[in-house]
């Protein structure tokens, strides 16, 4: 069942596709094509891959999303644990 479009992890789909990093369906559902995608962003930002995306490189992937759009703005705040426990796992 997929998430609400307002989800975390769904964000980080739409926002990673429209990066061009290959997430597979954006659907909320983190999987194995999700964390590739995230590990490829993870590599291309100089980040250590984990494939998983902790506070600051979430808040970089927002930034970056609204530089694509030609926009700037503050990220918006979301709690570390939510990133935890939205992106644990594979």
């Amino acid at each position: 069942m997929a998430q609400a479009q307002d989800s975390l992890p769904y964000r980080i789909e739409a926002f990673l596709a429209e990066l061009g990093f290959d997430t597979g369906p954006i659907d909320g559902q983190i999987d194995a094509t999700s964390h590739a995608a995230i590990t490829a962003y993870q590599t291309a930002r100089g980040y250590p891959v984990s494939g998983g995306m902790n506070m600051a490189e979430y808040q970089q992937l927002e930034r970056d999303i609204l530089a694509h759009r030609g926009r700037t703005a503050q990220p918006q705040g979301h709690q570390q644990n939510a990133l935890t426990g939205a992106l644990a796992g594979a």
